[in-house]
């Protein structure tokens, strides 16, 4: 007999049985494949986490995912899973939304890292508890439930300082926590700048990164009573926007601050088990544009979302190999934004789901099958119609031998449009009122083996999306949203990990093929979806010494949707050293080891003619990377 479900502290956060799996990240001391249908990786926050990474360098090492960020250390940060956009995908702490309905686009570099247990991406099909019908997949983050006490300092290149604590405390009655962290970089790292002309490089210089400053802080704290929970996570962030490599910004400036607060209650009896949670959100930015470089006339655009809601979530084992889950999600969110003094009537949207599933499995528990449907109502308080939707989907495992299994999954999804895509903010972004929900379908196949020592997945998938909305900006700085009729991304990921002896050894890759079809003729580049990305992590520990060293590999990416302007390849390696003497820890961190600023590219990508010229090393909109970064953490856990 299968032993179901291998994913430990994984699988008790869930309500139901089909919620949680894992490709490559947990171990099955019994050689015995995991029972799960999805395509999820879980990644346990803990001392194999490199000390300078945050959420978004977390996630982008793992098969299915790219990262977009704005360059540097602690940078604002968005992620795509299998090509799609930011607001594709759904960002929930402990099952509570941050972005219900893809209202807005998480910044992940906003979201502390050490203040989770672990982390949960899912590609494609998610959960039923969730309650999510994202095109892309989702992101849990999953607080301890009982977290250990820890102190950390860090100091680094570019003026970089982290702090962080964290400790709990037994009151007898239950049990109180808090974790706090604090980030603070200047960023004003060396980079070239090629003027934006790559047929003209009598004018290439080198200069240094300004208005690239960010401070952050964040407070995460809990209260649990036998069922009864009630939690908090705060952040603020203050920085600068520095612009693209060849059109810099001086004085733009971009200030959030966020705060989430839930209560819950779990129950169980029996083959019963309830879940029940009261959350609110409210998140307020401001962006200050007193040069007029965004917008060509001096702004200041200030910004608040607020929202509320209830979730309702509960499953019931019939027999070992039947259970059905339900989830119900009730919710209400407003918009508000102004130009400098003047105010916008708030807007308000009123959304309400339901989602349920069944999970069987053979009497062998050779073949699992898990069959979501979810119904849903959007409603805007604005005149628009209130918007009915049904998201099907299915999946399915076949365990063919003790070691290896095969698994599929299906599906249909949709996100309506946000409140700011319709309606604007009365400054830079103009809305459209009559902007369609984008629709998507979404498949994938793969087979998967785990041992002792190795484990190891393959999966191809296929996505499909209607009328997904993108913004075109005009030639006086004003942007508009538009739905694109049809966009695809054909894929394969890979991932796999071996352990001999003192080596930990690990790769992941991912081989998108992203494309817009254009009246079924044409097919044109999906802008920031990189064509390759391979990562390789190899890690080698004895008694109290540790070393690593990490290389990252991103090809193929382009900055315009006509496939002209495109991103030079990335190698970047990093290497790493922690020394522990009880309950210290120093460590030593060094990234982009090898100071991969410049690569050379084809002056024209239109034209073979065998010129080469110096282009900056970038992300995926244009910001240039840092050169070798040093970071000094020490960490402190009794």
């Amino acid at each position: 007999m299968f032993f179901w479900l291998t994913l430990c502290r994984a699988a008790m956060a869930a309500p139901d049985s089909d919620s949680v799996a894992v490709e490559v990240e947990v171990r099955a001391p019994d050689e015995t494949v995991q029972m799960t249908t999805a395509a999820v990786t879980v990644v346990a926050v803990d001392d194999r986490v490199p000390p300078s990474s945050d959420l978004s360098t977390l996630v982008s090492r793992t098969a299915g995912t790219s990262v977009r960020r704005l360059g540097g250390v602690g940078a604002w940060t968005t992620l795509s899973i299998r090509g799609s956009s930011a607001r594709q995908v759904d960002v929930f702490i402990d099952g509570v939304p941050l972005n219900p309905d893809g209202l807005i686009t998480v910044n992940l570099a906003e979201l502390p890292l050490r203040t989770f247990e672990r982390v949960e991406i899912y590609r494609g099909f998610t959960p039923v508890w969730l309650g999510s019908s994202a095109i892309g997949g989702a992101i849990n983050l999953v607080s301890a439930e009982r977290p250990k006490g820890q102190a950390a300092l860090s100091a680094g290149s570019l003026t970089t300082s982290r702090a962080s604590a964290s400790g709990a405390l037994d009151l007898g009655n239950g049990l109180a926590w808090m974790s706090v962290e604090a980030l603070g970089t200047r960023g004003d790292f060396s980079f070239f700048d090629d003027r934006g002309t790559a047929f003209n490089t009598g004018d290439d210089v080198w200069l240094q990164r300004a208005n690239n400053d960010r401070r952050q802080g964040s407070v995460h704290a809990s209260y649990q009573s036998g069922p009864w929970r009630v939690l908090t996570a705060a952040s603020f962030r203050e920085e600068g926007i520095p612009g693209v490599q060849y059109g810099p910004y001086s004085g733009v400036r971009w200030s959030t601050a966020r705060d989430l607060t839930v209560g819950s209650w779990q129950h169980q009896a029996g083959a019963w088990s309830h879940r029940a949670s009261v959350w609110g959100l409210l998140r307020q930015e401001y962006l200050s544009d007193p040069l007029g470089e965004v917008a060509l006339v001096a702004t200041g655009d200030r910004s608040r979302m607020t929202a509320a809601g209830a979730i309702y979530t509960t499953s019931f084992a019939a027999s070992p190999r039947v259970v059905w889950s339900q989830a119900v999600h009730l919710g209400i969110a407003g918009w508000q934004q102004d130009l400098q003094a003047s105010n916008d009537p708030s807007q308000q949207r009123l959304s309400a789901s339901t989602t349920g599933g069944l999970t069987l499995r053979d009497p062998g528990e050779f073949f699992q099958v898990s069959p979501v449907v979810k119904v849903g109502r959007i409603a805007d308080r604005r005149g628009r119609e209130p918007m009915n939707a049904v998201s099907p989907r299915i999946s399915v495992l076949w365990a063919f031998s003790r070691t290896w299994a095969l698994s599929g999954n299906a599906g249909l999804y949709l996100r309506p449009p946000d409140l700011l895509e319709l309606y604007g903010n009365q400054g830079v972004f103009v809305g459209n009122s009559v902007l369609s929900a984008e629709r998507g379908r979404q498949g994938d196949v793969g087979v998967r083996g785990v041992g002792s020592k190795h484990e190891l997945s393959v999966v191809a998938f296929a996505n499909d999306v209607f009328d997904q909305i993108v913004w075109l900006q005009n030639a006086q700085g004003l942007a508009r949203p538009s739905n694109l009729a049809h966009a695809r991304t054909l894929g394969t990921e890979l991932a796999s990990a071996w352990r001999p002896g003192s080596f930990d050894l690990r790769f992941t890759g991912t081989r998108n093929w992203a494309v817009q079809i254009v009246d079924d003729t044409a097919d044109l580049p999906i802008p920031g979806v990189p064509e390759w990305e391979l990562h390789t992590d190899v890690r080698w520990q004895r008694k109290n010494l540790t070393l690593g060293h990490r290389v990252d590999y991103t090809f193929g990416s382009y900055l315009d949707a006509q496939g002209f302007f495109g991103t030079p390849p990335r190698t970047v390696h990093a290497v790493s050293a922690a020394l522990t003497d009880g309950a210290l820890c120093l460590q030593f961190e060094l990234l982009n080891a090898l100071n991969q600023i410049v690569e050379s590219t084809d002056r024209d990508p239109l034209v073979d003619d065998g010129v080469q010229v110096d282009r900056a090393v970038t992300d995926f909109f244009g910001y240039p990377l840092p050169g070798r970064t040093v970071l000094l953490p020490l960490r402190y856990q009794p």
